[in-house]
């Protein structure tokens, strides 16, 4: 299982690869200049811009082939994101583009998103409903595999953990992580 000790040290215990491009500043704090220019290359990469997801499969790419040997073995998977639509804008042509740039397998097709169910969600102050996606997954492919997975923002590592569970539940070992960007943490 993959923990992080804290965001700004950016660590895990299985001690597998782990690399973000940008700290990200959450709305919820001030940013300068230098953090809302982050904030925007986020914020364009997830709504599918064809620049900024080009430049960041390059990155990705240059990234991962400094950090782990023998990639042509390895498989590229994205967290899936929050309905089938952002999904598919998201990480459809992203992945294609990293994993012919690694040559590592691109498991894009193997994971869909699909409908959604309603969820309550209780914090300090009130409760709240929201629609929750349905993830599946095509169980025999990740068998055996090497993965290396991918997610724009990592904040706590709750989602990234909960998918790394998922994934060696199916009989992939992770071999490591990549973001876009890490959540600063609050001062």
């Amino acid at each position: 299982m993959v923990k992080f000790n804290s965001t700004s040290q950016f660590s895990n215990e299985n001690n597998f690869f782990m690399g973000a491009r940008y700290t990200y500043v959450p709305t919820s704090m001030n940013a300068d200049g230098s953090a809302w220019g982050i904030r925007k290359k986020v914020w364009k990469f997830k709504d599918g811009d064809i620049e900024t997801t080009a430049e960041t499969a390059l990155w990705v790419a240059r990234t991962l082939e400094e950090n782990i040997t023998l990639l042509d073995t390895c498989t590229f998977v994205c967290i899936p994101a929050s309905d089938a639509e952002r999904h598919e804008m998201r990480y459809c042509q992203f992945a294609k583009d990293v994993c012919k740039a690694t040559g590592m397998a691109n498991a894009y097709s193997h994971i869909k998103v699909e409908g959604s169910r309603l969820a309550i969600h209780e914090n300090k102050i009130c409760k709240s409903i929201s629609s929750v996606k349905t993830i599946k997954f095509d169980k025999k492919y990740f068998n055996g595999r090497k993965v290396v997975i991918f997610d724009d923002v990592v904040t706590k590592g709750a989602s990234l953990n909960a998918f790394v569970d998922h994934l060696e539940e199916l009989g992939a070992e992770v071999i490591g992580a990549i973001f876009l960007a890490k959540t600063a943490a609050a001062e």
